[in-house]
């Protein structure tokens, strides 16, 4: 190994740490002088998944703009999955922009959808059907919707149903609907 692959390997860890930060101008500073913009550590993260943790939006996006991959998945799961589990919208919003795939499937065949729904994040839901999330999921035997009644996350599943959601297929989801009934007789 020479000098400069060491440069190179230092430029991308301190990339991937600047990423944590809030200083945009030293993460395009490293890129300039050769950091690997797609660089994995030891977990295989790259420094756009560092950014997208830290929910650093302005960082989120200038290393798109420099051409991160935002197809990038472990086992699947890509970064869209990880924001929606986590409800960061705004990250969700920046990677859909750069033509994240919103129906990409992880090795479970869940979508970004199911895990917002098993978390219960309305606005992450919300944003998701609003850009056009597939509610009905042929590869995944279980349904967004029965994920969110699963979960108890009946006003996850009102949304859901309002998009199109069909209540009727499943076990689950019947199920969902019998306790929504319930709730409105017992709380009226």
């Amino acid at each position: 190994m020479n000098f400069y692959s060491l440069t190179l390997q230092s430029a991308a860890a301190s990339l991937h740490q600047v990423c944590l930060q809030d200083k945009v101008e030293s993460g395009a500073m490293l890129l300039k002088n050769g950091a690997n913009i797609n660089a994995l550590d030891e977990d295989n993260q790259t420094p756009l998944h560092y950014a997208c943790y830290a929910g650093n939006v302005a960082r989120v996006e200038l290393l798109l703009k420099m051409g991160a991959d935002v197809h990038i998945s472990q086992n699947g799961r890509t970064l869209l999955h990880e924001m929606c589990l986590q409800d960061k919208v705004e990250c969700a919003e920046i990677l859909l922009k750069y033509e994240a795939n919103i129906n990409a499937v992880d090795e479970s065949n869940e979508t970004p959808l199911h895990g917002a729904c098993y978390k219960g994040n309305a606005a992450c839901i919300e944003f998701l059907l609003m850009m056009g999330a597939d509610v009905h999921t042929p590869q995944c035997p279980f349904t967004p919707l029965d994920t969110a009644c699963q979960q108890d996350k009946v006003k996850c599943a009102e949304n859901l149903i309002k998009y199109g959601a069909n209540h009727l297929m499943l076990f689950w989801s019947v199920y969902c609907i019998l306790i929504m009934e319930m709730c409105k007789i017992f709380f009226q």
